[in-house]
């Protein structure tokens, strides 16, 4: 490992400089300037704090830092998500990366964060080198002409975000919050969220008649050509609706707006999806956790609590 990285928080040219070089890796404009300029204006990447490692004046690995709390057997902890680690071409394999990640633990351990979080998509045994934990980490699609009907007086509606909010921050509360490890959603993280896919429509998940109706679960949907992307769910703890029946409900929906896939991350501890949809392990945007305090007791049973995280909360 070479000592001539200076590993350090981005100053504004510099972060122009990282967002300049992930352009290579994960292209968000097609060009590099208009790239640059959607990195700055979106409202996720500007609540992170960036950090690189230069050598010999030059910005050669960086990534982000996204504030979290998250709750651990019930207890709120400070937290954050690693994102766009990136180094390079011509300077990987010389460990700048290792020694990136390794200052910003140090740094943000001595700020009182407790635990990191990142969404890998590389081979894992990389971050595992670090103290990072693999997540069960699922995908899967099904075929909207072809999924199962949904079951009686299930639907979805479409709704604005300021007509779901109040029901959907509770339901998201009520089915991840008492899990052993689980994202904890503030105001501001909500209202970010919002803003990321400000056109993705809401829709909430109801049981009985258009004219007696009872929202059981909410959904977030992302329209990609021929793809509905399932980025946020939540289902109402007061009920029995399950996923797979909210998934049942979602497919026409998405197919007569001409989707022929519905899908995304979804989880593989889920009975109710067996007969809806098949399950993969994702290849990318694997889950990864790391204590950064000893006292903070990450257990398997926190590991596969993380099977249940929506991809709204991937960085």
């Amino acid at each position: 490992m070479s000592s001539a990285l200076d590993v350090h928080e981005a100053s504004p040219k510099e972060r122009r400089a990282a967002f300049a070089n992930v352009f290579e890796v994960w292209p968000q404009a097609p060009t590099q300037e208009e790239h640059i300029r959607r990195r700055e204006s979106m409202p996720h990447h500007r609540r992170a704090r960036w950090f690189v490692g230069t050598h010999s004046g030059q910005v050669v690995c960086s990534l982000g830092v996204y504030p979290l709390r998250m709750a651990v057997h019930g207890q709120i902890v400070q937290a954050m998500a690693i994102g766009s680690v990136h180094t390079v071409p011509e300077y990987r394999g010389r460990g700048y990366a290792t020694q990136l990640i390794q200052t910003v633990h140090e740094q943000m351990a001595q700020e009182g964060v407790q635990l990191s979080l990142l969404y890998s998509d590389i081979d894992p045994k990389f971050y595992r080198r670090l103290g990072y934990q693999e997540c069960p980490s699922w995908a899967g699609w099904l075929e909207t002409h072809h999924a199962p009907p949904p079951h009686k007086d299930t639907f979805v509606q479409e709704a604005s975000w300021e007509e779901i909010a109040p029901l959907a921050q509770r339901f998201y509360w009520q089915y991840h919050g008492h899990r052993a490890l689980a994202i904890w959603r503030s105001e501001e993280y909500w209202s970010v969220s919002v803003q990321r896919w400000p056109d993705t429509p809401w829709l909430g998940f109801f049981s009985g008649t258009k004219s007696s109706k009872t929202m059981v679960g909410y959904a977030r949907v992302r329209i990609v050509q021929d793809r509905a992307h399932l980025l946020d769910w939540s289902l109402s703890g007061e009920t029995e609706a399950t996923l797979g029946q909210m998934l049942q409900a979602l497919a026409p929906w998405c197919a007569k707006r001409g989707c022929k896939y519905l899908g995304g991350w979804l989880p593989g501890q889920d009975s109710s999806l067996q007969a809806v949809v098949e399950l993969a392990p994702r290849s990318r945007e694997i889950t990864m956790i790391c204590p950064l305090d000893p006292e903070i007791a990450c257990d398997e049973e926190c590991r596969l609590a993380a099977d249940w995280f929506t991809q709204a909360d991937h960085v």
